[in-house]
């Protein structure tokens, strides 16, 4: 049985097989598109990675990085927009957890240690 989107291009409906999100962190609003995307709004070039479970958006995760610092390797993530929860073990995101912030993060994240995930070798 095909997807809705492998449908609706087979339909003719859509051009792209393809759903982009843009997830605002500010008053902006978020935006999800059916068949293709806001180019305006991305960085770079997509990256596909395949999937390691079939029941969830389940991938390999190179490297995760705290301000620079490798804090977990070798793991897995769930691709989900529809959270905002980063969860794991002690030794991975319990070290992005307990780490201290001296600011008020709701006026001014620009100071904030940056998370990088490597995914596939692309940070």
């Amino acid at each position: 049985m095909p997807t809705l989107t492998q449908a609706l291009k087979q339909q003719g409906q859509i051009d792209s097989n393809v759903v982009t999100f843009r997830l605002s962190h500010s008053s902006e609003e978020s935006d999800m598109i059916v068949g293709g995307e806001d180019t305006s709004y991305r960085k770079g070039d997509f990256n596909w990675h395949p999937l390691e479970s079939q029941s969830y958006w389940l991938i390999a995760v190179d490297s995760i990085k705290l301000g620079g610092a490798v804090v977990a390797t070798n793991v897995k993530g769930i691709v989900d927009t529809g959270t905002s929860l980063m969860v794991g073990g002690e030794n991975t995101i319990g070290k992005i957890a307990s780490t201290t912030v001296n600011q008020d993060c709701s006026t001014d994240a620009s100071t904030l240690p940056e998370v990088v995930f490597t995914i596939g070798g692309v940070e």
